[in-house]
């Protein structure tokens, strides 16, 4: 059954890990936890602040990952069971 996740979700997501993502951008794993936080908690709801979404889109573009600049802003729809695009 297909899911939508957030952009942050999505992001951690295929790039195999909240440690991997946040090397790639630059910072601690904590922080990009705190992405996947509600606002009403400190977090970011899911989004991911602007200033870690052109290291992203760089690293995607080099390694062949399947993310852009619209699942920066709006996630994507995946199958729940595999992880694939629906």
């Amino acid at each position: 059954m297909p899911m939508r996740l957030s952009p942050a979700a999505y992001v951690i997501r295929v790039m195999h890990g909240v440690r991997a993502t946040a090397r790639v951008v630059g910072c601690y794993p904590s922080t990009v936890y705190k992405w996947l936080w509600p606002l009403e908690k400190r977090g970011c709801g899911g989004e991911i602040p602007r200033l870690a979404r052109r290291a992203i889109l760089i690293y995607a573009k080099a390694h062949g990952l399947d993310i852009n600049a619209t699942d920066l802003e709006e996630g994507r729809v995946v199958d729940e069971v595999g992880g694939e695009v629906a």
